[in-house]
C-alpha cells in the first residue's frame, strides 16, 4: 500500500512548476500528470484541485481495500462518477483518478463517455507513471503534463528540512534525489529506508556481471510483484548514475531491458520470466 507524507512546503521543478500554477489558474477538462514513480503526481493533482477537490478515485482490489498496486478502477467506480458530474454547477468541481491507468478496458471506456459530453463545471485530473496502458481515445481528449524532477539543491533542502543527517542524507540523494515524494517516504519511514537501502545492494550485485549471482537474486525478488517493481526502480536507479558518469552502449541497452521488464510486470507479466530476461 502507498502511504502519504505531509510537507510543510511543496517541492517541484521550477519548469514542472509554472505549468502546474498555469493549471491551478486555468484547468482544462481533463488533464493526464504523468512522471517517474516518486515525483509526487497526487501531490501535484490536490494542489492544482485546492479546494475545488471533490473526490480522489483509487484502484481498488479484490477484498475493497485501496491498492496501487494488485487494484483496478472499476467500470462500476466510473459510471457513480458519471451520475456524480451529470448535473450541472455553480462551481468548479475537480475529480482525481490516482493511477488512471488502473482503469480496466470497460471502465476507461466509460470514462471517455464523460470525456466527449464535457460539463464545462467538471474537470478530472489523472495521474499515471504507465500512460501507455491508457486508450489512445482516452489519451487523445487529455492535455498530458510530465512532471520533471526536482533540482539536487530542491532535493539537499527537503532532506534538510525533513532532518535527514549524515550517512542518511547522501543515501536519500543516491537513492531519491528529484523525486520528492520518494525523499518524504525515505525521512519518515525508518523501516523503507533500510528495505529500499538493501535493494540498491542487492540491484548492484544483480547487475554486476555474475549471471550465476544474478539468477539466485532474481529468484529471491520475484516472489511478488511488488517487490520485483522496487527491485527494479532500484536497477534502473543505479544505471541512470552509472550512465552520467561513464555511457556505453551496453548500459543503455541494459537500462531497456531493465524497463521493459518494469513496465512488463506492471502490466501483470510473468514476474520471474521477466527478471531472468535482463540477463539474455
Amino acid at each position: 500500500s502507498r502511504r502519504l507524507f505531509l510537507m510543510t512546503k511543496l517541492y517541484f521543478n521550477p519548469v514542472s512548476h509554472t505549468i502546474i500554477e498555469r493549471l491551478k489558474g486555468s484547468l482544462p477538462q481533463a488533464v493526464l500528470l504523468t512522471g517517474k514513480p516518486g515525483i509526487g503526481l497526487l501531490t501535484a493533482a490536490k494542489y492544482i484541485a485546492g479546494d475545488n477537490l471533490q473526490g480522489v478515485i483509487e484502484p481498488i482490489d479484490k477484498d475493497g481495500a485501496v491498492n496501487h498496486l494488485k487494484g483496478t478502477v472499476s467500470v462500476k467506480k466510473i459510471k457513480e462518477l458519471y451520475d456524480d458530474t451529470k448535473g450541472k454547477s455553480v462551481t468548479q468541481r475537480v475529480f482525481i483518478l490516482d493511477d488512471a491507468d488502473k482503469m480496466s478496458p470497460g471502465a476507461q471506456n466509460a470514462f471517455l463517455k464523460l470525456l466527449e459530453e464535457p460539463n464545462q463545471s467538471t474537470h478530472f485530473i489523472l495521474t499515471s507513471h504507465n500512460p501507455n496502458a491508457l486508450l489512445p481515445t482516452v489519451k487523445s481528449r487529455v492535455e498530458t503534463v510530465t512532471l520533471q524532477p526536482i533540482t539536487q539543491v530542491q532535493s539537499e533542502d527537503m532532506a534538510s528540512a525533513l532532518k535527514l543527517r549524515g550517512d542518511k542524507t547522501a543515501q536519500a540523494m543516491f537513492i531519491a534525489a528529484g523525486r520528492p515524494a520518494e525523499i518524504a517516504r525515505l525521512a519518515a519511514d525508518d523501516d523503507y529506508f533500510k528495505e529500499t537501502a538493501g535493494l540498491m545492494v542487492a540491484a548492484k550485485n544483480f547487475l554486476s556481471g555474475n549471471k550465476a549471482n544474478a539468477v539466485e537474486i532474481a529468484f529471491q525478488h520475484a516472489t511478488s510483484r511488488e517487490l520485483a517493481m522496487n527491485f527494479l526502480i532500484a536497477c534502473k536507479t543505479l544505471l541512470q548514475h552509472t550512465l552520467k558518469k561513464q555511457p556505453s552502449p551496453e548500459l543503455i541497452a541494459q537500462l531497456e531491458r531493465v524497463s521493459d521488464a518494469y513496465a512488463a510486470i506492471n502490466a501483470n507479466g510473468n514476474v520471474k520470466l521477466h527478471l531472468m530476461a535482463i540477463m539474455v
